[in-house]
């Protein structure tokens, strides 16, 4: 039993809720038929999570190599639609680009949050599914709205002497260069990559008006 216990804890990386409770039951015993029942009960424990860590480990792996295809994918499909972005009739590629770089931001600060080592329960797993579609909301609000306000001057970022704006009336006059293609890419991918980039637009923004008034 306490062999069991032992990989339980150590090679499957499960919550101590559970490990904790196990050794409850391996110490309360004290006929030998309660420690053949306790044994019993253990040895099922360790196949029913032997089961779960195997589909537990296979869904996450899931997750990584959606999440990492997108990765990879959604950059590339970003350059492309600034590429065509100067002609009239596809001025929504702009806005279309600006959105697949959040979402590749969103998923790489996902990847970088995921659970290396421990196990998570069932009730954590399906919750981790719906936080996974809401940080990539999160993702493509933060960078369209930080691309709007970046493009509109409220937040003025130059370097070399080069904005954000001047970027995107490069690439919405005439075919955009390499540098102007990586700025209008990375961006809009750090938004969304960032969690505090909303706060930090809001209070940049409104400043005392989203203060709470004192009492008077």
């Amino acid at each position: 039993g306490e062999l069991i216990i032992s990989i339980i804890t150590t090679e499957w990386g499960l919550p101590k809720s559970v490990t904790n409770d196990l050794r409850k039951v391996a110490d309360d015993l004290k006929k030998p038929e309660e420690a053949r029942a306790a044994l019993h009960f253990l040895f099922a424990e360790r196949d029913s999570w032997d089961d779960y860590t195997n589909g537990y480990e296979d869904t996450m792996w899931d997750f990584t190599r959606v999440l990492f295809i997108l990765t990879i994918g959604l950059p590339l499909v970003s350059a492309v639609c600034f590429r065509y972005a100067f002609h009239p009739h596809c001025r929504l590629l702009l806005v279309s680009g600006v959105m697949a770089a959040g979402v590749a931001g969103s998923c790489v600060s996902i990847m970088r949050r995921m659970p290396e080592f421990d196990v998570r329960l069932s009730n954590e797993l399906d919750a981790y599914r719906r936080r996974i579609m809401s940080r990539m909301g999160v993702g493509i609000a933060a960078s369209v709205v930080g691309s709007a306000f970046l493009g509109w001057g409220v937040l003025p970022v130059s370097i070399q002497g080069h904005t954000f704006t001047d970027a995107i009336r490069a690439c919405t006059t005439s075919i955009c260069g390499g540098v102007d293609m990586l700025l209008l890419v990375g961006v809009p991918l750090l938004l969304g990559f960032s969690e505090r980039a909303l706060t930090t637009i809001e209070q940049r923004l409104f400043g005392e008006w989203t203060k709470p008034r004192k009492a008077t």
